[in-house]
């Protein structure tokens, strides 16, 4: 079993609803039954099936319309937006960046091998999600003493729910705006918060490597 999850977060420090992508046969009964549970727990989410539980452009596409745009367009009179993207095959397709043009959507795409100090998600957040998923799932290998060799889908769900949604010390408002800070992306344009980027002071003296970044830098 294999599934994919996609985060968005905003600079003001929200996080949008998940987009859950698990392996299965796209739009067979498990697809429906997932939808069909999102229904009873009354979940804001996206849940899709497909073979690979890739994010391809067809799951690029339905984040646009169904997670971004009502978000952006919530507080935005003309409903423009910026949209930071890494170098995935399915964020960079000319159909997708056209679908962002044509919906006045801007877009920035981090260049390969630099997500580590130049994405929010992989700078602050991604870290503390996997390690506290990882937490529940030996939590819950321990009171069966066992391990979990089988997991339902919806206990998946319902683990991530928890920690995106419900629990505060892992993932907060404060984690994510300042995430944006580190990056380099919200700061203030008088220099003030420059200190914030993650590689300032390398980026000061003109020396950075990223070669010899350590990547694993929890911030």
């Amino acid at each position: 079993m294999r599934v994919s999850l996609l985060l968005t977060i905003t600079g003001d420090g929200g996080k949008l609803p998940p987009l859950f992508i698990f392996k299965s046969k796209k739009g067979g009964t498990l697809e429906n039954n997932l939808n069909k549970y999102k229904e009873v727990i009354n979940l804001n989410a996206i849940i899709i099936c497909n073979e690979n539980a890739w994010c391809t452009f067809d799951v690029m596409k339905k984040w646009l319309f169904e997670i971004w745009l009502p978000y952006i367009k919530s507080f935005s009179s003309n409903g423009n937006g910026l949209i930071i993207l890494d170098m995935c095959t399915s964020h960079i397709k000319e159909d997708f960046l056209k679908l962002l043009y044509d919906n006045n959507q801007n877009y920035y795409l981090i260049p390969g091998g630099l997500t580590r100090v130049l994405q929010p998600l992989d700078v602050s957040i991604n870290k503390p999600v996997k390690q506290r998923l990882t937490q529940i799932y030996c939590d819950n290998c321990l009171k069966l003493g066992r391990n979990l060799e089988k997991i339902k889908r919806e206990v998946i769900i319902d683990w991530i729910l928890q920690i995106w949604k419900y629990e505060q010390n892992t993932i907060n408002k404060e984690m994510i705006y300042m995430s944006f800070k580190y990056c380099g992306i919200s700061n203030c344009l008088d220099g003030s918060e420059n200190s914030l980027i993650k590689v300032y002071d390398k980026i000061k003296e003109e020396i950075v490597n990223i070669d010899e970044m350590d990547e694993d830098k929890d911030i």
